[in-house]
């Protein structure tokens, strides 16, 4: 049995946890807390079905937009994010070409 800080056997893996593991942990732990609460608080206000197509309509707002964000060449991102939407809108276009919106 290893000892705690140590590695094991020949892997160099090591059993020890920093804060930031630790908060991590905390965050996932009241989230999916808040989570169980509010889908219950749903249901009640909703019913079921509407509870579904909230949770619906919500994943495929978050998909949307997780897919518009894939578009963009995460090597070439500049620091503003909202620059490399630029292309889709009808924002004036940068003065030079930005290279994070090339393609």
């Amino acid at each position: 049995m290893a000892v705690a800080g140590t590695p094991k056997d020949d892997t160099g893996l090591e059993r020890k946890m920093e804060s930031r593991h630790l908060t991590m942990i905390s965050l996932g732990g009241v989230i999916g807390t808040g989570l169980f609460v509010s889908s219950g608080y749903t249901i009640h206000q909703a019913g079921p079905l509407g509870a579904i197509l909230a949770y619906a309509a919500g994943s495929l707002l978050v998909y949307c937009v997780m897919v518009r964000w894939a578009s963009c060449p995460w090597p070439y991102r500049m620091p503003a994010a909202s620059t490399c939407m630029r292309s889709g809108s009808s924002a004036p276009a940068p003065r030079s070409p930005s290279p994070s919106c090339i393609g």
